[in-house]
């Protein structure tokens, strides 16, 4: 699997957040559809996502993460494989957000708002499923 984060370098570290005004101008250029409040969760390797009328957890296994400064993207590499599902009291880390969403030939892409910013990604199982054409 892989995940292509839109971002922009900034030294060392990368900083993913678009401003709350793009959101209707993303939603139409990508034809994006409201999902609904998600809660996603993670516990070491598991990522636990909570979406309206389904739960999923997943082994997230890295394989590599490399930037393309040509068109700011973070491209992950990763295997995902279900893990059963089992009750949880302390995550490492947990998210809540809304989110959009569409495809177009293999590809999902993400829109997550935030409360105070966006987040755009997209996610595909091969790489050369990612056309050159989509680009933030």
């Amino acid at each position: 699997m892989y995940t292509f984060y839109y971002c922009t370098q900034n030294g060392l570290s990368y900083n993913a957040k678009i401003p709350l005004q793009k959101k209707e101008e993303l939603i139409q250029k990508y034809l994006l559809k409201y999902i609904g409040e998600v809660k996603e969760y993670w516990e070491n390797n598991v990522q636990i996502i909570f979406r309206p009328n389904q739960k999923q957890f997943n082994y997230i296994e890295d394989l590599s993460i490399e930037y393309n400064d040509e068109h700011n993207y973070l491209i992950q590499e990763y295997n995902s494989k279900p893990c059963p599902e089992y009750n949880f009291f302390k995550v490492d880390q947990e998210e809540q957000y809304v989110l959009y969403e569409g495809e177009t030939e293999n590809v999902t892409i993400q829109l997550k708002e935030f409360r105070s910013f966006l987040t755009f990604n997209y996610i595909c199982k091969e790489k050369y499923y990612f056309p050159n054409k989509i680009f933030f």
